[in-house]
């Protein structure tokens, strides 16, 4: 049984290829053995056409039985906390495993660049608890049944930190990581409290990395014995 896990950034991957030996790039993959599965980690990059030809291409060359969309993404409702791990899947087998560890099934969005406060109230209204780049691209290379998705709240509905400042490190032709110096000192200028929000925002996201890092792989051993379970 072969499984894949889909880190769209280095950072959420970080912990899975160390795991495996390597070390995490775009567009690299790694794999690990847990029990009779054979699990792929491949750091897809961020939800662009090009994170998703690198998806599509590394399906068809193993055919997985499931996916796994990882990493992190912002709240829309103030209900949603960070550090907490959501989900969201048509399997109900995986729905009750990942609700027995205390994850929240809910409605997540997925849009093409980072949801500012406004975005993030209207998304709410419509129904959805948080929001992500990359579903709306990895989910329809997979059967419906085949995929879950399954994140970590790094920034809740009322971040201080502009959707703007995200977005500009963002490369969304090639899915890499960017850096423009410019566009950084435009929105320093703009909100001067920044570089301490940042600060704020870092030790938080921090501590949410050690706890996604830590639960991730019990959650993926669970989801693979319900799968060989079912093969079997």
């Amino acid at each position: 049984m072969k499984a894949l896990l889909i880190f769209p950034t280095v950072f959420e991957a970080q912990a899975f290829f160390k795991k495996a030996g390597g070390r995490p790039a775009l567009g690299k993959s790694a794999k690990i053995s847990i029990g009779g599965a054979e699990i792929f980690g491949i750091v897809s990059g961020i939800g662009c056409k090009a994170s998703q030809c690198r998806v599509e291409a590394f399906q068809k060359k193993h055919f997985f039985d499931f996916a796994v969309l990882c990493g992190f993404c912002g709240a829309c409702s103030s209900d949603i906390k960070e550090g907490d791990f959501i989900f969201e899947t048509a399997n109900v087998g995986v729905s009750e495993i990942l609700r027995s560890f205390g994850i929240t099934q809910c409605k997540i969005a997925s849009v093409g660049e980072v949801a500012d406060s406004e975005k993030k109230s209207g998304l709410c209204a419509c129904g959805f608890s948080a929001v992500e780049m990359e579903a709306g691209f990895f989910k329809p290379i997979f059967c419906e049944e085949k995929f879950v998705h399954l994140r970590a709240v790094s920034d809740g509905a009322d971040s201080k930190i502009p959707a703007e400042f995200f977005n500009s490190l963002m490369d969304f032709n090639t899915g890499s990581s960017a850096f423009s110096f410019a566009k950084i000192l435009k929105i320093f200028l703009k909100k001067p409290s920044l570089p301490v929000d940042l600060v704020k925002f870092a030790a938080s996201a921090s501590r949410v990395k050690r706890v996604y890092d830590a639960k991730l792989f019990e959650i993926i051993k669970k989801i693979s014995d319900f799968y060989l379970q079912n093969q079997n």
